[in-house]
This record gives structure tokens, sequence and C-alpha cells, in this order.
């Protein structure tokens, strides 16, 4: 896959766009390059003006050149994968089954029931064999 070098800013973008996604030049000015990125998965979403899928780290339409900054792209999108992360959360929070603060409680009870019993157990001995 080839690769153009935008002549403004530097910034290696794909050969079939025609505007750079960091400073909206056009890029029919710019150098051709087989310089390969590492492919690494992008969330991708669709330009408000011309709906042109670009990546979320994109500053400007790779097709039409749209400044993306006034749309707020970035916050949003974040919010999003934030608020699906917290779904996620409580789907597995919900799952569980009992919390920590409970386990916590039974093993207190269960401590001060053994502590007391024994107390008890060791009266009752002394009580029955006289030896007080």
């Amino acid at each position: 896959m080839s690769r153009i070098i935008c002549s403004n800013c530097g910034t290696v973008s794909q050969a079939e766009y025609k505007f750079c996604v960091a400073c909206g030049s056009d890029l029919r000015g710019g150098t051709k390059t087989d310089f390969q990125a590492p492919q690494i998965k992008q969330d991708t979403f669709f330009c408000p003006n011309c709906n042109q899928e670009n990546f979320v780290d994109n500053y400007n339409c790779s097709d039409c050149g749209e400044d993306f900054s006034k749309y707020r792209i970035r916050a949003s999108f974040s919010e999003t994968t934030k608020s699906r992360t917290g779904v996620v959360k409580d789907v597995i929070k919900a799952e569980l089954p009992g919390s920590t603060r409970n386990w916590t409680i039974m093993i207190v009870i269960t401590v001060v029931v053994l502590i007391g019993g024994g107390i008890f157990m060791w009266w009752l001995m002394k009580a029955l064999s006289g030896s007080w």
C-alpha cells in the first residue's frame, strides 16, 4: 500500500486520501512513498460532512478536509467508550455471588462465635467439675 507525505506538515497518510488528516492541506502536492507503518486497529467514525470513514485520531476528514475540532468527536467517543466500560463492569459485578463486605462480616461472626463458644465450654467444664 503506497503512502503520501503531506508537503505542509510531513504527516504520512494513505495515498488515496485527498486531504491531510493532521492539518487539512491538499495532498495532491505531497511526496509519494512506500513507507509501511505498523497496522494498529483504530476506532473509526464517519465524517459529518461527506460520510467518509475516518480514524478517531484524524483532525481533518481524509476525503473532504472537514475540520473535526468543531464537532468534539474525540470527547464524545471517549464518553461512549467509558459508558460502555461502565456497563460491562456493572454486569460483571451483578454476576458475582456476593460482595467482599458480606464475606468479611461472615468471617468476623464465625470467629466471635467460635471464641464465645470456647469460653462458654471452658466455663461449663469448670462449673460442672466443681473446681471453682
